[in-house]
């Protein structure tokens, strides 16, 4: 990729303008103190005050006035009040501080640097050309005589000026190596930064992937599952053992007794749980207010949750989601998950059991439509058989034992009774 002074940065504009005023702050202040030197040197080696403060004194004015706009946070202003003052006095040192012989002309050579630096490339090619003109025009004068030198040529002033004018030099060339190393550090470390997000943007979408693949697969195994009881069994199961919880366990809505009541959970704290018939009241700690709002309730910390219900059989609980199980607009249950760290569970988690929780509610509906369509075709099946066996029956107490034991062995009852009532008219 080609440099340029003008490149546009990868940085934000505030960047650019911080860039800037670190190049300023360095500059400004090596400037006055250069000009301040050169002015007493040169009045101690005999040159007029006069003359010193007339060539010298409107350039310090300049640079103090830029940093003061500086100062103002105008750095853009700054950065050209600069550029331009530097010009015209580094011009007029040049023209009449000994012409373009002098070391001091060697400062626009500088100044054509730190224009690009400064405002761009187009500036320091600006600055290039008007640097070639002026030294043109300084040449012809001083050819036709038109500019007069007042200060001797005095060795000493010589190796002064080219002394300043390197110091000039090395303080700009050591500021931008070191605005360089800034931006390749900086660019080293957005480029860190870069990778370090694309790294955990790709664990990311591989956890949602993996999220994605295990709710599918526990999606598709409950859609075989026609059993109520083994349904639940096998979600709170496969829950746990996919995505690593301390506890799963799923509670049915009980309309009738206006509670909640604990169908499966994980391992022996889930199967004691079972065996007690566990249950709660409706409405009661986060399972009983995620049916109570229809909505997912998530405790990323129990301890500072009023609601929560500790149970002893789960002591390491510290997080705790509960997710409704909707059809349609009715609970008819809820998924409940707990995790043995403090903020162990999040909203992820919610939104994949929420995806999960859909799944069991069709899962359920499914199983009861089965197990309701079992029942009667039972029924069906049942009464035919009672039917056939009655006609095939020849007299009434023979048609009443059939009746009699037929609905016994239907009911589950040890003992069944038909009785039949005779009119007085003589029918039954």
């Amino acid at each position: 990729m080609r440099a340029s002074f003008d490149q546009k940065p990868l940085a934000s504009d505030t960047v650019n303008n911080d860039r800037r005023a670190r190049l300023l702050r360095t500059l400004l202040p090596v400037l006055v103190a250069c000009t301040s030197v050169a002015g007493l040197a040169a009045v101690a080696l005999g040159v007029p005050a006069t003359a010193v403060i007339a060539r010298l004194l409107p350039a310090g004015i300049g640079w103090v006035l830029c940093w003061l706009v500086l100062r103002a946070r105008r750095v853009a202003l700054a950065s050209l009040a600069f550029v331009v003052v530097s010009f015209v006095a580094f011009v007029a040192l040049a023209a009449f501080s000994g012409g373009i012989g002098s070391p001091l002309a060697g400062n626009l050579l500088t100044l054509i640097f730190l224009g690009g630096a400064l405002l761009g490339r187009r500036v320091a090619l600006v600055l290039a050309a008007g640097a070639g003109i002026a030294s043109g025009a300084i040449a012809v004068w001083e050819r036709l005589g038109a500019l007069s030198t007042p200060l001797p040529a005095d060795p000493r002033l010589i190796w002064l000026a080219g002394l300043l004018t390197l110091t000039v030099a090395g303080v700009t060339a050591l500021r931008l190596l070191r605005e360089h190393e800034l931006a390749y550090e900086t660019i080293r470390t957005a480029n860190r930064d870069l990778e370090e997000l694309k790294e955990r943007q790709s664990a990311q979408i591989g956890e949602q992937e993996r999220v994605l693949r295990a709710a599918a697969e526990i999606s598709h195994r409950l859609s075989t599952i026609l059993d109520r009881s083994e349904l639940v069994s096998a979600v709170v199961n496969q829950v746990q053992q996919a995505f690593d919880y301390y506890y799963v366990h799923v509670y049915l809505v009980d309309e009738a007794e206006q509670a909640l009541i604990m169908a499966g959970g994980t391992g022996d704290a889930g199967r004691a749980l079972l065996t007690g018939q566990h249950r709660l009241p409706a409405g009661k700690g986060l399972v009983g207010r995620a049916v109570r709002t229809r909505a997912p309730v998530l405790a990323p910390d129990v301890r500072a949750e009023p609601a929560w219900l500790p149970n002893p059989l789960l002591p390491d609980t510290r997080a705790e989601a509960a997710v409704p199980i909707l059809v349609g607009d009715q609970v008819i249950g809820v998924l409940d998950v707990q995790q043995d760290v403090v903020r162990g569970l999040g909203q992820s988690d919610v939104d994949m059991l929420q995806l999960i929780a859909n799944q069991v509610a069709i899962a359920l509906q499914t199983a009861e439509s089965f197990a309701t369509a079992r029942r009667k075709a039972l029924h069906e099946s049942l009464v035919n058989v009672i039917g056939q066996r009655i006609q095939e029956a020849t007299t009434v107490e023979d048609v009443l034992a059939v009746a009699a034991g037929e609905l016994g062995g239907a009911l589950e009852t040890n003992h069944a009774v038909v009785e039949m009532q005779v009119h007085g008219d003589g029918q039954n």
